[in-house]
């Protein structure tokens, strides 16, 4: 039986074999299968290839000519069915910056177009860095289907130059605004929202999604497993960042605090939400969970009120900081707790923890001290 495949003067059996690709010409792409063995083994290596490329999809399973937009809305359907909400607002806003050359054939993409991409919204850093996710994974989903060759993710993702991001630091809430806090005139709502944050360092959106049956008075702790996400200001239930639950201690002040806002209630009601929708509106009904247009009016009546007490305001009053005050203050108090203790309580990992509130603590470091101590300890005093 005559060889299918004959050996070269290099000692290997060779051929050519489609990918499923095509050339900018319109041509099929081809890749080298070779293999010093036998021809028998060069046809085991051919069979394999090309039933790996029905298992992707199969060559041309898609429109070969489909664009980078109509491409990005079918990977969209396609592989995101099933993120979060917001997630997916996301990927369809960084869609929205592909523009014009949104337009254009993927097979027809070049490296410039993700670098014009960029410089075009270089003002804006983070909306670059959601255009350069979005537009990278879409080319990875266009290789999958094999209307872009292999090597194109490093060919058209590669090399870009993206504006560098610095998040702002993160800061803790003055002395001046612990005091207003306590003098406010806040509602028994505003107050109890006020002290999850600030007395379990809970994230906005976990007080939001806080039901009353979260809350044991009797071993004075609450549990934290679910959160408040939103799509165009309409809410939804998520879970909670990082996918992390905990049960935390409650501060006697913060205990004290939802006590008088489930007594306050006039039905009785005590294990819904915490922080219900007030008024029937268009995107939410009075029970369900507060709008994010609702929130945003709740936290400008709080910020107002707290503001009011203070002879100099100090900019950036928001939940997150108030939240960002809980940290250090447990931090404060290592070894009596550890770090990792300190992150699991946060609902962050260790190193998120670090990186986010080292700059903090180390405001509060009395390194002077501590060789004094030590000195002291040592009988050097």
């Amino acid at each position: 039986m005559a060889t299918k495949y004959k050996k070269g003067k290099d000692g290997y059996f060779a051929t050519r074999v489609w990918d499923g690709t095509y050339l900018d010409n319109g041509k099929k792409h081809y890749r080298v299968l070779r293999s010093k063995k036998s021809s028998g083994d060069l046809e085991r290596l051919v069979r394999e290839y090309r039933k790996s490329i029905e298992d992707m999809g199969g060559a041309c399973s898609t429109d070969p000519d489909i664009t980078l937009a109509d491409l990005a809305r079918d990977w969209l359907i396609v592989c995101k069915a099933q993120a979060e909400p917001s997630t997916r607002a996301m990927y369809e806003l960084a869609i929205g910056y592909f523009g014009q050359i949104g337009e254009i054939p993927v097979r027809r993409l070049e490296a410039k177009h993700l670098q014009i991409l960029i410089n075009e919204n270089s003002d804006h850093l983070r909306t670059c860095q959601k255009i350069q996710l979005t537009y990278r994974q879409v080319i990875k989903y266009a290789v999958r289907l094999h209307i872009a060759r292999p090597s194109a993710v490093d060919d058209l993702c590669g090399g870009i130059s993206i504006p560098k991001y610095k998040a702002p630091e993160k800061r803790i809430l003055t002395p001046e605004e612990l005091a207003a806090i306590r003098t406010a005139d806040l509602t028994v709502r505003e107050r109890a929202f006020l002290q999850l944050l600030i007395g379990c360092g809970l994230r906005r959106e976990e007080a939001l999604a806080l039901r009353g049956n979260d809350v044991d008075f009797k071993g004075h702790r609450i549990t934290v497993n679910k959160a408040a996400g939103y799509v165009r200001d309409v809410p939804y239930l998520k879970d909670t960042k990082n996918h992390r639950h905990r049960t935390l201690p409650m501060p006697k002040s913060t205990e004290n605090a939802l006590l008088a806002l489930l007594l306050s209630r006039r039905n009785g009601e005590r294990a819904g939400l915490l922080f219900p929708m007030q008024e029937n509106s268009a995107k939410g009904e009075a029970g369900g969970l507060m709008t994010n247009g609702a929130y945003q009016n709740m936290w400008r009546r709080i910020r107002t009120k707290v503001q009011r007490e203070m002879p100099a305001p100090v900019p950036g009053f928001s939940a997150h900081v108030c939240r960002h005050n809980y940290c250090p203050q447990l931090c404060y108090q290592v070894p009596g707790i550890s770090l990792n203790k300190v992150a699991e309580m946060l609902g962050d990992s260790l190193a998120v923890t670090l990186k986010t509130y080292s700059h903090i603590m180390e405001e509060k470091e009395d390194v002077s001290g501590a060789v004094a101590a030590l000195e002291e300890m040592m009988g050097n005093g």
